[in-house]
């Protein structure tokens, strides 16, 4: 949940909640979160307001971590809110995000593995420019595809997968 002052707080089953960009770069928009329940880690990516895509993470109850995902990926900068997923299949992360341009991009890791990835997905797929908005995306495990739904400017639905 995302307050007035581009904090992110956490509310968990019982009674508590947690403020988890105390020492990270405000949120503009809406956070995007998953769990890798194999790990129990749990990652919460939003965007700030020049554009940097971020990650918080962490392990059950342990402190919070933070990452600017942006500049390790030589990325654009976002103008949505992402949408994330975790591929169990190929253990990887993934973030894609609207920029500036309409195209669609992806950010992605192996977790631990090292600095994030870029993948402009629309020049990649020769893809219609995406539509102002958020786009959707998620992996189907046994056959490791992924997908990217979107609004494109004609107004069609559009996917991407691979």
């Amino acid at each position: 949940m995302r307050s007035p002052r581009g904090g992110i707080h956490h509310r968990a089953s019982r009674p508590r909640r947690d403020h988890l960009t105390r020492r990270s770069t405000p949120a503009t928009g809406d956070p995007a979160s998953y769990v890798t329940s194999s790990n129990d880690v749990h990652q919460v990516t939003y965007r700030s307001a020049d554009g940097h895509v971020h990650e918080l993470w962490w392990v059950g109850a342990e402190r919070v971590n933070h990452w600017d995902l942006t500049v390790p990926a030589s990325a654009p900068p976002a103008d949505s809110d992402p949408a994330v997923y975790y591929s169990a299949g190929t253990n990887t992360k993934h973030v894609i995000y609207r920029s500036a341009d309409g195209h669609l991009n992806e950010i992605w890791w192996v977790p631990g593995g090292g600095r994030p990835a870029h993948v402009d997905l629309t020049l990649w797929a020769l893809a219609p420019i995406a539509a102002p908005g958020r786009p959707a995306a998620f992996t189907i495990d046994g056959p490791n595809t992924q997908h990217v739904v979107y609004r494109g400017t004609d107004g069609h639905v559009h996917e991407i997968r691979w």
